[in-house]
């Protein structure tokens, strides 16, 4: 009983990935209206939450795994790490530049506004800072 409970909190910490198209709500669209200079600092606000959120989302899986009794991790696993953290940002990135570079991701890619801001700004940060592969 004990190892489902384990099991079972660390799902609801670790969450569910989040929705390219959301029914409605932040959409990349309504952010791409903050990159102008006077809403600048709510975008960068926004994508700092954003990245903070997956990082509280990787060090929670951590325990998830250790609840399912792995040393090591598989395919899947992996997988599941890349859609929270999917990309390799460098050290003495600043938040300007991270503001930066969603403004510029989303003006260079109309056609994908409609989808979940979120999901935007982590489609951004892989797009500029992609892992190398090994």
């Amino acid at each position: 009983m004990k190892r489902v409970m384990a099991i079972a909190t660390c799902l609801v910490a670790v969450g569910w990935p989040i929705p390219a198209h959301p029914a409605e709500g932040f959409t990349g669209n309504k952010l791409h209206d903050l990159c102008n200079q006077t809403s600048k600092p709510l975008l960068t606000g926004f994508v700092v939450g954003v990245m903070e959120k997956a990082k509280a989302d990787m060090l929670s899986t951590v325990p998830y795994f250790r609840a399912l009794g792995k040393k090591q991790l598989s395919v899947d696993d992996m997988a599941y790490l890349g859609m929270v953290s999917n990309h390799c940002m460098r050290d003495n990135v600043t938040f300007g530049q991270l503001g930066d570079i969603v403004c510029k991701y989303l003006t260079e890619n109309p056609a994908e506004r409609d989808k979940t801001a979120a999901y935007l700004v982590m489609d951004a940060l892989h797009a500029a800072f992609p892992c190398p592969v090994k």
